[in-house]
């Protein structure tokens, strides 16, 4: 899968392909998600499964709903954010603004803030859990080093453990759901070294399918880490894949708009176009991925930066490692494209391990001519066990039922 290979671009006719590692979302502040949900709720058994709902403008725990299977919180949930919450916010806003002056940028603040309040999130069931049955979720890194050219670079991360054994049958609280539920520091973290024990652990015991250790076997050689760092290489270039015209086409777009050179203004005169390429730029940011019982990936959530607090040594050394090898590959790429535009910046002699890039292409071309980083042969089983449901029966006894996917 090397990048530098013609032959590894995607075909025009694979190229949009569903994203399957993201859980199953809808942003209820959209109009056709909200609907779409509504029918998934209501009509195609969603009510019998549990999901997530989220605020995206939080961090560290805040903001998260746990909505149990065929609860009062999910039946209601659209109503709720719909209505009470709506009211609630308009009437605190209406009083703050009564008891001071608000300004403009202010007002414009509140309004975004609206525009993303909430998103609702399949919850992902039967989750391998960390030693002690506890919660735990991946937090790795992926880095933009160019925008134009594109190159797109993955990095390992670390594991972040909740305080909290992991439960699917209840769903009162947060705390055996969730991996940053208290202060940080408060929390355990791993190392990807103690997550090759621990995937190596459930690699060899009962607990894994036949089905998942055969493929496993075919597609690593029997290497449950790699199985996973690969799944999590191609959710990151598959993200970058379907979100490229949004985010990253701008060069070709103003290109395209640029051609020809000149547009007519209302009085059908000639004049220059002012559209300028824009700057190149780099990024760090941050991926949460969870990982089930089969050892599929998911790919619970895209962070606006890499969260780089250091309350473990491990992890200090690790920041050091990932600015440095941010720095030398960006210094590396302009210095290239400074000395000749026109030229491949890749391969990066400055590379150094950890780092693998897994999506490069000229934004001057199509994104089918792109190379991506793919995961061969690498399928993922339809057919995923549920969560364990707790209910009750006429008699008011408890028992465990496993709640279906679809």
């Amino acid at each position: 899968n090397d990048p530098q290979n013609k032959n590894n671009k995607k075909k025009k006719q694979d190229f949009y392909d569903p994203l399957y590692m993201i859980p199953e979302t809808y942003r209820l502040t959209d109009s056709k998600d909200r609907e779409a949900f509504e029918k998934r709720l209501y009509q195609d058994g969603g009510l019998d499964l549990p999901w997530v709902l989220k605020n995206p403008n939080s961090a560290n725990g805040k903001g998260i709903t746990m909505l149990g299977p065929n609860s009062k919180e999910l039946r209601n949930v659209l109503k709720d954010e719909e209505g009470e919450e709506m009211e609630e916010e308009e009437s605190k806003n209406k009083k703050r603004k009564k008891d001071q002056k608000v300004s403009s940028e202010e007002e414009e603040d509140e309004e975004k803030k609206k525009e993303h309040q909430s998103l609702i999130q399949a919850y992902i069931c039967n989750e391998l859990t960390w030693w002690g049955n506890k919660k735990f979720d991946l937090r790795f890194y992926w880095m933009v080093a160019s925008v134009d050219p594109l190159i797109v670079l993955y990095h390992d991360g670390y594991v972040r453990v909740g305080n909290g054994e992991y439960d699917e049958s209840d769903w009162s609280s947060t705390r055996q759901h969730l991996t940053t539920h208290t202060f940080l520091a408060a929390e355990e973290k791993g190392t990807v070294d103690n997550l090759k024990d621990v995937l190596k652990e459930h690699h060899s015991s009962k607990s894994l399918s036949r089905k998942s250790r055969k493929k496993i076997q075919q597609l690593t050689r029997g290497d449950p880490y790699l199985h996973v760092r690969n799944q999590m290489k191609q959710s990151i270039a598959e993200t970058v894949a379907a979100f490229y015209y949004d985010t990253f086409g701008q060069s070709l777009k103003q290109q395209e708009l640029m051609t020809p050179h000149h547009h007519r203004n209302r009085n059908n005169n000639m004049q220059q176009s002012t559209l300028q390429p824009p700057e190149n730029v780099f990024a760090l940011y941050g991926a949460d991925f969870v990982i089930d019982n089969d050892l599929d990936v998911w790919y619970v959530e895209a962070q606006n930066g890499p969260g780089l607090e250091e309350e473990f040594d491990f992890r200090v050394e690790m920041h050091r490692e990932l600015i440095r090898g941010t720095i030398d590959m960006v210094e590396e790429i302009q210095m290239k494209l400074q000395d000749d535009p026109t030229k491949n910046v890749l391969p990066l002699k400055s590379q150094a391990e950890g780092w693998d890039i897994v999506y490069a292409g000229n934004t001057d071309e199509p994104p089918e001519q792109h190379w991506m980083f793919r995961y061969k042969d690498y399928t993922r089983f339809k057919k995923k066990k549920g969560c364990n449901i707790k209910t009750t029966n006429k008699e008011n006894t408890s028992s465990i039922r496993r709640a279906k996917v679809q």
